[in-house]
C-alpha cells in the first residue's frame, strides 16, 4: 500500500513540476504573491516536499514488507518445528509397534520350533535373534 502511495506522490511531483517549478507560500499572505507586512518569509518547495514524502513512503513500505516477510518466515519455521515434533512422536510409536510385532513373531517361531518344525523356522529364529541383539546394541 505504501509503495502505491509513493508512486502516486512521484507522479504528482512530475505533474506539479510540469505545471510550476517552485511555489512560494508566505505565512499570512494570499496567493497573489504579496509579501506579508512584518511576517516571516517562508518558502516551501512543494516538489521537494513531495519527493521526500514519496521517498519516505517507499522506504517505509520496503521496511514493512521486509518485516512481514520475516514474520511469515518465523511463523512457517515454528509450524515446521511443530510438525517435526509430531513426526518424531509418531516415529517412536511406530518403533514400539515394530518391536511388539518382532517379539510376537519370535514367539510364534519359537512355538513352531518346539512343535518340531525345523529348517526355515530355525533360520528365521536365528535371524530375528541377531536383529534383536543388533538393535539393542545400536540404541542410545
Amino acid at each position: 500500500m505504501l509503495l502505491y502511495i509513493g508512486a502516486f506522490c512521484a507522479l504528482c511531483c512530475i505533474k506539479i513540476y510540469n505545471f510550476s517549478s517552485n511555489i512560494a507560500i508566505y505565512r499570512g499572505a494570499s496567493f497573489s504573491g504579496q509579501k506579508p507586512s512584518g511576517g516571516d518569509n517562508i518558502q516551501i518547495d512543494i516538489i521537494k516536499a513531495a519527493e521526500i514524502l514519496g521517498a519516505c513512503s517507499v522506504i517505509l513500505g520496503a521496511v514493512i514488507g521486509a518485516f512481514r516477510l520475516y514474520d511469515g518466515m518465523t511463523d512457517r519455521l515454528s509450524e515446521f518445528e511443530r510438525r517435526i515434533g509430531e513426526l518424531e512422536k509418531e516415529n517412536e510409536q511406530i518403533k514400539k509397534e515394530d518391536a511388539l510385532v518382532i517379539y510376537a513373531l519370535r514367539a510364534c517361531l519359537d512355538g513352531l520350533h518346539q512343535k518340531g518344525c525345523n529348517g526355515r523356522v530355525t533360520e528365521a529364529i536365528e535371524m530375528i535373534d541377531k536383529h534383536i541383539n543388533k538393535a539393542a546394541h545400536d540404541q542410545k
